[in-house]
């Protein structure tokens, strides 16, 4: 909620500036008036730049606490997830795509029923193997998903 109020300010600040520039521009001021109207710039500039730099700075902030907070709970439940392991995972799933690519795209030597049936082995250990990967190391439903296609 601070957040949203800070650049609620910052916005009713540059509106105030336009609002300043626009009636300094449109009517004679005084020499009296004019300093008036330079520290109201002034005054409004700076509001305005300090609530923006502000927020920013609390939108960091927020982000980190919440990778902190994922962590701490990680960390009491004894689990890791993709964050951790997300290169490995990436390999590894990377490895089977080429390898299921491969096997697709090669299809049997010959069309003698030893290398079919050679072949759909191929198939089936790899489909086999990349269950049970799926299953220990994301989870069962992306398993099942796989399965499914």
């Amino acid at each position: 909620m601070l957040d949203f109020g800070l650049l609620f300010v910052a916005g009713i600040c540059n509106f105030l500036l336009g609002l300043l520039g626009f009636r300094l521009s449109t009517r004679r001021v005084q020499q009296s008036q004019k300093a008036h109207y330079e520290w109201a710039f002034i005054i409004i500039g700076l509001v305005g730049l300090a609530s923006i730099v502000w927020s920013g700075y609390r939108s960091v902030n927020v982000q980190d606490g919440i990778a902190d907070g994922i962590r701490l709970i990680e960390a009491k439940l004894g689990i890791t997830t993709l964050t951790n392991n997300r290169n490995t995972t990436k390999q590894q799933l990377g490895g089977f795509y080429v390898e299921g690519e491969k096997l697709a795209n090669d299809g049997p030597s010959s069309r003698e029923p030893e290398e079919y049936k050679k072949y759909q082995g191929a198939v089936a250990d790899w489909r086999q193997r990349t269950v049970a990967w799926l299953s220990q190391n994301m989870a069962p439903t992306a398993a099942a998903k796989f399965l499914d296609w």
